[in-house]
C-alpha cells in the first residue's frame, strides 16, 4: 500500500467539532493549524499530505495553501476564540489537534 492512499483512506474526520462554525472560522483554523505543523516540521512533504488530507474531510476544499510559515495566522486562531463565548474549547481542540498531527 502506497503511503499516500494510507493516508488518503485513514485520515478522515467525520465529527470535528470545528465542522460547527462558518467557513470563515473554519479557514482561520485551519489556516493556524497548518502554519504551527509547517514550522514544527520544518515543511516536511509527509506532514503536508496528511495535513492536507485532514483538513480536505473538515473544509471540502483544498487547503494545501494553508501549509506556511504565517505566525500571524497562528495568532488569528486566538481571536476566534471569542466566538459564541466558547474561549477555553476553541483553544484546547487547537492545542489538541496540534499534538495529534
Amino acid at each position: 500500500m502506497n503511503i499516500s492512499n494510507f493516508f488518503y483512506n485513514n485520515y478522515i474526520i467525520n465529527n470535528h467539532p470545528i465542522m460547527d462554525y462558518p467557513c470563515r472560522i473554519r479557514n482561520k483554523y485551519l489556516s493556524g493549524l497548518g502554519s504551527v505543523l509547517f514550522i514544527v516540521s520544518e515543511g516536511n512533504s509527509l506532514m503536508n499530505l496528511l495535513f492536507t488530507r485532514w483538513s480536505y474531510s473538515i473544509n471540502k476544499e483544498n487547503n494545501q495553501k494553508y501549509f506556511v510559515d504565517n505566525i500571524k495566522a497562528i495568532k488569528k486562531v486566538f481571536t476566534i476564540c471569542f466566538y459564541r463565548f466558547k474561549f477555553f474549547y476553541i483553544v484546547d481542540q487547537f492545542i489538541f489537534d496540534c499534538f495529534y498531527l
